[in-house]
């Protein structure tokens, strides 16, 4: 979420633009986390000098002082009151949730585009899938769940395997200990996995994955283990218009296994595993709903205005039901459905 458009954000006519340069390489099944090894290029340093962002939407971290200058967090009725009776939602047969009406916390749809069918990249950046959880196993599971369909409310689509997992891609950049990344470099970092693959638009998203021990910062705000007084988020999507590729939508998720950020038990999977695939998921489903910070989000409420179809589902526990996609458990927050007023595993 971010709290500057809170009061306003720019319309987009356009609901789906872009596509791809190239084949696309969607991941293996039965190999969810094979990699190809890039490089970091001049010419990517020389792009990100000139990219623009078109607005960064932060997950805050709790607890801290910086993450609450980004967002009071609270926890969602609907959340609490039913937290782990059913696998599939918050919600016995949804017989708790409210009847369709009027409902403040619903999100709107405020004109900009929206992604109705994407191959999603994880990005390594000095790190390996076993290090940060394995995102290629999530990103395959979601795309053949029903979790993922709780989307097709605000996409406008049903079909099934619109959101595949690709292969991922690996690259080494250079790094200091103790010093952050900052915005220049995450767009170097983007433009080279985008460039290298030959796919942008709106049916192409990068998720980025960051080792333990990296900081990274932007707009005054910082993922900052080691700096508890700077420590403002744990993730955030956003995408940049470069000169030479054009538009890429990506997510940053730096490492999550840490007091900050982790979810709670159960953690079926481990500590590294559920913490990084749950922040992954918010960022998925926001990336598709919202993925320039123009479409769907909450314009009515004074808690969560401003607040993604993910953000509304984050409690101050984080502790979620273990779910089950494509015969895989996870411990994963839900995602808000106006269909339901409420937080849900299904459509």
């Amino acid at each position: 979420m971010n709290l500057a458009r809170s009061v306003s954000r720019l319309s987009v006519s356009v609901l789906c633009l872009g596509g791809s340069l190239a084949a696309t390489q969607e991941v293996s099944d039965t190999n969810p986390n094979q990699t190809r090894i890039i490089t970091v290029t001049s010419a990517d340093q020389a792009a990100a000098e000139t990219a623009t962002s078109t607005g960064i939407q932060f997950l805050p971290a709790k607890g801290t002082a910086a993450a609450a200058s980004l967002q009071a967090k609270h926890t969602h009725p609907a959340a609490a009151s039913s937290q782990g009776t059913d696998p599939f939602n918050f919600s016995a047969g949804l017989a708790s949730l409210p009847s369709p009406g009027y409902f403040v916390t619903d999100v709107s749809y405020n004109g900009g585009p929206v992604i109705t069918d994407a191959i999603n990249y994880p990005v390594y950046v000095n790190t390996t899938p076993a290090a940060v959880g394995y995102p290629g196993t999530l990103l395959r599971d979601l795309g053949k769940s029903q979790m993922v369909h709780v989307i097709d409310q605000y996409v406008g689509l049903t079909a099934s395997h619109r959101y595949t997992a690709g292969i991922g891609i690996s690259m080494t950049y250079p790094s200091t200990p103790a010093v952050p990344f900052h915005n220049k470099d995450i767009r170097a970092i983007v433009h080279a996995a985008a460039a290298s693959q030959g796919e942008t638009g709106y049916h192409t998203v990068y998720h980025v994955f960051l080792p333990a021990g990296q900081d990274v910062c932007s707009g005054g705000s910082c993922y900052s283990p080691d700096d508890i007084a700077k420590f403002g988020f744990c993730a955030y999507h956003d995408s940049f218009d470069f000169k030479d590729i054009g538009h890429v939508i990506y997510s940053l998720e730096p490492y999550q296994a840490v007091p900050e950020c982790q979810t709670g038990p159960p953690s079926p999977n481990g500590l590294v595993i559920d913490s990084t695939l749950d922040t992954l998921s918010h960022e998925f489903f926001e990336s598709i709903s919202d993925p320039d910070g123009t479409a769907w989000y909450n314009t009515q409420s004074l808690d969560e205005n401003g607040e993604e179809v993910a953000d509304i589902c984050v409690t101050t526990s984080t502790i979620y039901p273990v779910v089950k996609l494509n015969g895989t458990l996870y411990e994963l927050q839900a995602v808000y459905s106006n269909v339901y007023h409420g937080c849900a595993y299904v459509p």
